[in-house]
């Protein structure tokens, strides 16, 4: 087991999404008004020490948004894909944060990159993608190849086997 995550189902609609997520997957998580932000992988950071978050310095970011942030210099060095699912601070300084992701760090996977250079001319980085089949598209894409988590040329990338 790579990570684990508990949480207290109380409820009908939480027990709703919990049912659509082992249903669909990280797909069940994608609704008609999430945004799909690009930004540069620098302003995303892990969270703290001992944690498994990333934290996301974006102030245009709300809950529920999806990130797909690449890396500044070279577009196939890192990419992240990530739910944000915690917003915290003022106006002046928003900090986001996502506790579901995955992070491609070293080798980025070629149809993975393909797929993120495919979607780019829907949006500017000012911009967000607000097309939740876009949105959609990518996640499922990733999410039915690669396990959520850390995808590394260091490590053992972990595609979800037939």
């Amino acid at each position: 087991m790579q990570r684990a995550v508990g949480h207290w189902i109380e409820g009908d609609a939480p027990l709703r999404k919990l049912s659509a997520w082992l249903d669909k997957g990280a797909v069940s998580l994608v609704e008609s008004r999430n945004r799909l932000f690009q930004c540069p992988a620098s302003v995303v950071r892990p969270r703290a020490f001992g944690t498994s978050d990333f934290m996301i310095v974006d102030k245009r970011l709300k809950v529920g948004d999806w990130v797909l942030a690449r890396d500044d210099r070279r577009h196939d060095a890192t990419l992240i894909l990530a739910r944000v699912n915690l917003v915290r601070g003022s106006k002046a300084d928003v900090q986001a944060f996502s506790s579901l992701f995955w992070h491609f760090h070293g080798v980025v996977p070629e149809a993975v990159s393909e797929l993120a250079h495919s979607i780019e001319p829907l949006w500017s980085t000012a911009r967000p993608a607000s097309d939740p089949r876009v949105i959609r598209r990518l996640v499922r894409f990733v999410s039915t190849r690669y396990r959520i988590g850390y995808h590394s040329s260091l490590s053992r990338s972990h595609p979800i086997r037939g």
